[in-house]
């Protein structure tokens, strides 16, 4: 696969799945869900044309890797890669199905499966509201959250970069500070910056490829935050 169609892909993966756009709507609306979609798109097209652009310029991708990949599968328990390895067969759906289970016990196991998923991130993000609004000053929050300003939203953007925060954490974090007048920037630039540089895909990168890689994607995540954000809030001053 070419490198472009590959890091289109891998910015919006992170940043919108059937689950949290559903987890969306209930918590934050329609408008903010399909917000979220649209800058979902944007975000890999934006991928997509600047790393095209790299390519049309001597970047190539197997350049990039630190090493060889071995052959196989991945879904082979024994790929000699592990951060690769996928590990899907000790999932509980696959072992009811190769014990010969029953359609219904393995549609209620993918069922506990997802909910297990999706509502550890929601606790997780509702637990991360509570503890903010509980130790963080009123006003830190406030000039990060509600301000809007170019500032405070590209500080916003970088400090999420660090943090391990996916499309339905950050959902249910919003969620929990629904009584503050959240700015649709700021809004915005967490719903987006905080899953497209989860720390899982950090270490991907890390692991996989050289440091140009990392930071050619960090870049374009970055600088695509800031775009998908300002541009929402501007769409704001036009009452769109």
């Amino acid at each position: 696969m070419p490198l472009a169609p590959a890091m289109s892909l891998l910015v919006t993966s992170p940043l919108m799945s059937p689950a949290g756009y559903t987890l969306a709507v209930k918590n934050l609306g329609p408008y903010w869900a399909n917000a979220e979609l649209a800058a979902a798109v944007l975000m890999g097209l934006f991928a997509g044309m600047v790393t095209h652009w790299f390519e049309t310029r001597g970047l190539r991708l197997e350049t990039l890797f630190r090493k060889e990949l071995p052959q196989g599968n991945f879904h082979d328990p024994d790929y000699p890669e592990e951060i690769l390895r996928c590990h899907c067969n000790e999932m509980l759906s696959k072992r009811v199905e190769a014990r010969g289970g029953h359609p219904v016990l393995v549609y209620l196991a993918k069922a506990w499966e997802g909910g297990v998923k999706v509502g550890k991130y929601v606790l997780l993000g509702l637990l991360i509201s509570v503890v903010a609004q509980r130790y963080v000053p009123n006003e830190w929050i406030d000039r990060l959250l509600v301000s809007g300003s170019p500032l405070s939203v590209l500080g916003l953007t970088v400090a999420v970069v660090p943090l391990h925060i996916t499309q339905i954490t950050a959902t249910a974090i919003l969620f929990g500070f629904s009584d503050l007048a959240v700015s649709r920037a700021a809004g915005m630039a967490f719903l987006v910056g905080g899953p497209v540089t989860a720390l899982p895909v950090m270490g991907v990168f890390v692991t996989l490829f050289r440091p140009r890689l990392l930071a050619l994607y960090l870049g374009i995540c970055l600088v695509g935050t800031l775009l998908v954000a300002w541009s929402f809030q501007a769409l704001g001053w036009v009452g769109l």
